[in-house]
């Protein structure tokens, strides 16, 4: 997904972020994926905060993990 998300030249618009965030989100919701996966490919992503193209590819990654956090946090932890 980082090579995806690395290959995107312009800042999310539109929601993208929060489907994106869904691919995420969901397995693990579903019990198909387990958090520690996916937390363990976010460790493994590299993004460096330089500026221009990188930047942005760094903020979509993160503004789709927020997505990602809100949502978990929402659904698993607020019962």
């Amino acid at each position: 997904m980082d090579k995806s998300l690395k290959r995107i030249s312009i800042r999310f618009t539109d929601d993208e972020d929060w489907r994106l965030a869904r691919v995420l989100y969901e397995p693990i919701l579903q019990g198909k994926n387990r958090a520690e996966q996916v937390a363990s490919w976010i460790k493994t992503a590299d993004f460096p905060m330089k500026k221009g193209r990188v930047f942005i590819n760094f903020s979509n990654l993160k503004s789709c993990l927020l997505e990602v956090y809100i949502q978990l946090d929402q659904r698993l932890f607020t019962r």
